[in-house]
């Protein structure tokens, strides 16, 4: 009925020719009698789908053993049409600049570790938001209360009893050196149910346990909530405190320091605490602000900011994929001239660096593309067909911003996929 259902709704036809049928927990008798009413095969697992093994254990190697193999075979054709041993090595050395958005210098293509953090992370900001969802009471029994142990500090349960979902979701992004989730999420406070009074930042851009450690360490319960801790007119509680000791007289004084600015603070018991993502001016977590704040987080080079606004103007240009990774490889040095496979040890005879061309200095960047004769020559050509005079100083990202200049005036729009 269901499957009728599926045809007159969507209008597709089920060819149950080309269909299996697969039984979990379903006797081999229903099995068969229901194979035998579908005219369809009965299926085992584990079994492949779109060449995905669906049904084995996916922590095992074995199981993506033959995407692996499948990958190999595949990228290693394209290896050997397309790249030299050199140019494979080079592109595994550029990977994390060429991972960079393009604002900071790269060519934006996703790190996939990187966007698997930030997929998880979603997560993360549902434990927080979804309070009334079913699967959420599950995972409060299972494990505790979750907005405690995904920002405020508690020691995550990570055993060998704890599920493989639970521990890639609350492991992930911890080998950080910052948690860039913790960071940049706020608590806004309602009635104070839901959010810790000493691990969460909630009021200022640090939680009180970090501004006030001897008080926190001598605090009964550390986990305690804001609604325990302040009353509707503020901090009418602060007396019923209970420490593990006598507070000394600096610690005095420490308590009186973080009560002052609480004085005249309430809750609203009619309104739920709220969470903000402060990367999004909506205050919603998104996956995309995430993964940029991992990006920024990661060790990255630092390039000069004259050959980074070069770049960005490179990607904004309407020009070929290839000219614009090669323009890109430019700015940044990397073409293998002479001088720069010496340095990668592959020509070691001092002999061999001299310019292809002209063969009178060193071949570098600046010299094969802009300051040899025959360069010259080919950009002075390019400046006499535009009416333009060629600017023998100009070589790099210099070079490309001054014809950059020249594209945009109307009379030179026809050189902008030449140059």
């Amino acid at each position: 009925m269901l499957l009728r259902s599926f045809e007159l709704v969507s209008g597709l036809k089920i060819n149950f020719v080309k269909s299996q049928i697969y039984g979990i927990n379903v006797d081999d008798r229903v099995l068969a009698a229901d194979s035998t009413f579908l005219s369809c095969k009965i299926g085992s697992i584990p079994f492949k789908f779109l060449g995905i093994p669906v049904g084995p254990n996916p922590r095992r190697r074995e199981t993506w053993k033959p995407v692996v193999e499948a990958m190999n075979k595949r990228l290693n054709t394209w290896n050997s049409r397309h790249l030299s041993f050199g140019g494979c090595l080079t592109l595994i050395n550029s990977w994390d600049q060429i991972c960079l958005p393009k604002e900071l210098g790269g060519l934006g293509v996703k790190n996939l570790d990187l966007f698997n953090v930030a997929l998880l992370n979603k997560w993360k900001w549902r434990f927080l938001t979804d309070n009334d969802a079913l699967w959420a009471d599950l995972l409060r029994f299972r494990y505790g209360h979750l907005p405690t142990l995904v920002i405020g500090g508690s020691p995550i349960p990570l055993g060998a009893k704890y599920s493989t979902w639970w521990k890639d979701i609350m492991s992930s992004g911890r080998e950080a050196e910052s948690d860039g989730f913790q960071t940049n999420v706020r608590a806004v406070v309602g009635n104070g149910n839901n959010i810790g009074f000493w691990k969460f930042k909630w009021f200022g851009n640090q939680p009180f346990n970090e501004l006030f450690p001897n008080l926190f360490a001598k605090e009964t319960h550390l986990n305690v909530m804001i609604a325990e801790r302040l009353g509707g007119n503020g901090v009418s509680y602060m007396s019923s405190w209970q420490w593990v000791d006598r507070l000394s007289t600096e610690e005095a004084n420490q308590m009186k320091e973080l009560s002052e600015p609480l004085v005249g603070f309430s809750l609203h018991p009619f309104n739920s605490d709220r969470w903000r993502w402060i990367q999004e001016s909506s205050g919603i977590f998104s996956v995309k602000s995430y993964y940029n704040v991992l990006i920024e987080n990661s060790h990255m080079e630092e390039l000069d900011i004259n050959v980074l606004t070069a770049i960005r103007q490179l990607c904004r240009n309407d020009v070929p994929s290839k000219v614009l990774f090669f323009g890109w490889r430019l700015l940044l040095e990397r073409p293998p001239t002479r001088v720069a496979l010496n340095h990668r040890g592959i020509l070691l005879n001092q002999q061999d660096l001299s310019c292809i061309f002209c063969s009178l200095i060193h071949e570098d960047c600046s010299h094969l593309f802009f300051q040899c004769p025959f360069s010259k020559s080919v950009w002075e050509a390019v400046c006499t067909w535009v009416e333009k005079g060629y600017p023998t100083w100009a070589e790099g990202w210099n070079h490309f911003r001054l014809f950059g200049d020249m594209v945009k005036l109307r009379d030179c729009d026809r050189i902008r996929h030449l140059i």
